[in-house]
């Protein structure tokens, strides 16, 4: 793999920054509970600068992991592209009839592109989302064991939205990157033929033949939009939910004296983390249909046998003897098509003996050239 060491050093930023980010909340629950209700200033600078220090550390190590993920991800891009295009140079007619020439197109260009999205997304947010919310449900059962069998209830609730829409999407992303090769072949044939369109007055039946393609296509596009934005109203609405049954449940301990405000206050915290990782799953959600679809044709592409064989490299050509020298040959070419007069030139070549004879048995086939 080229990239493995690009991808390791990306895997150690972001579990670097997902620490650090983690280590707030308890940083802040500690400066409320120790330093603030015992009003010790020492104990709240102390951990105010561990807070800043964690803080930093994150800013960082994010920037970084942001700039390998980009990288990575525009070079496999660069290099899927180049595997389709010499795909495509390698098949056959029949072949290229077959996938249709507009599909070629769009699976060199758009479907790459969806691809290296979803890797952008993976490298910088998705690799993310899995380790902030698994930290994250840790550290709030650290600070409250009762009060984290609320995620228990809502972390399945997430799981059958995200699942039901992606497997509703994922049939609407198929058909709309087919209607994206029909628009593509149409718009193709008619700026090749624009001359012929012209010329036998065919403009209102192209123009009427590319509108029911596009719409076709806006149809399609707004029917997948409208399904995945259900995602992350959906998302945000169960885990708001479950902030409101965690202050109330939450609210009564306090009162009661077993949870101290701070370790409420970074549980809320870790609440939101978790929020932030499931939101960065909706993302995820809402691109890999269409990335799998466009990853499935560039798969079946790459993977199609070449029907055409590679021409045979012949036997590079023997040195010369020394001893084998012809002499002077006058050669003629006659023109044809009625053209009555020849040129003639004459040269001194060296080369073996069956070179001239198969030159003349060329000759002899061949009318217009004679020796």
């Amino acid at each position: 793999m080229d990239h493995k060491w690009t991808l390791l050093a990306l895997l150690l930023c972001q579990v670097g920054q997902v620490t650090a980010s983690l280590l707030l909340p308890s940083f802040s629950a500690d400066v409320i509970d120790t330093g603030i209700a015992a009003a010790d200033i020492s104990v709240i600078r102390y951990y105010g600068g561990l807070m800043g220090i964690a803080a930093g550390v994150q800013l960082v190590l994010s920037a970084v992991a942001v700039f390998l993920g980009a990288s990575v991800a525009y070079r496999i891009g660069q290099s899927l592209r180049a595997d389709v295009f010499g795909k495509v140079h390698s098949l056959a007619l029949s072949q290229v009839q077959g996938f249709t020439v507009g599909s070629l197109i769009t699976r060199c260009t758009n479907d790459v592109l969806q691809v290296q999205s979803m890797l952008i997304m993976t490298f910088t947010m998705i690799v993310v989302a899995p380790i902030m919310g698994v930290g994250s449900a840790i550290m709030a059962v650290r600070q409250d064991v009762q009060l984290s069998w609320l995620m228990v209830v809502a972390v399945p609730v997430l799981a059958g939205i995200i699942g039901f829409l992606t497997f509703k999407a994922i049939p609407l992303y198929q058909r709309m990157q087919r209607q994206l090769d029909g628009v593509n072949s149409i718009l193709r044939e008619q700026i090749e033929g624009i001359r012929v369109i012209r010329a036998f007055l065919q403009q209102s039946r192209e123009s009427t033949r590319f509108e029911t393609a596009n719409t076709d296509l806006t149809d399609t596009a707004i029917r997948s939009g409208r399904l995945m934005a259900m995602i992350m109203p959906s998302l945000t609405a169960v885990m708001q939910l479950t902030s409101v049954a965690l202050i109330w449940a939450g609210a009564s301990r306090v009162r009661n004296g077993v949870l101290e405000i701070g370790s409420l206050i970074a549980f809320l915290s870790y609440v939101a983390l978790i929020l932030i990782a499931v939101m960065m799953l909706g993302l995820m959600i809402v691109m890999l249909p269409r990335a799998l679809v466009s990853a499935r044709r560039i798969t079946t592409l790459l993977q199609s046998p070449v029907e055409v064989a590679r021409p045979r490299i012949p036997d590079p050509c023997r040195p010369m003897a020394r001893d084998c020298t012809c002499g002077s040959r006058t050669w003629a070419l006659a023109i044809p098509a009625r053209k009555r007069w020849s040129s003639k030139r004459s040269a001194s070549i060296s080369a073996p003996a069956k070179c001239w004879a198969s030159s003349a048995r060329r000759a002899r086939g061949n009318p217009q050239f004679s020796t």
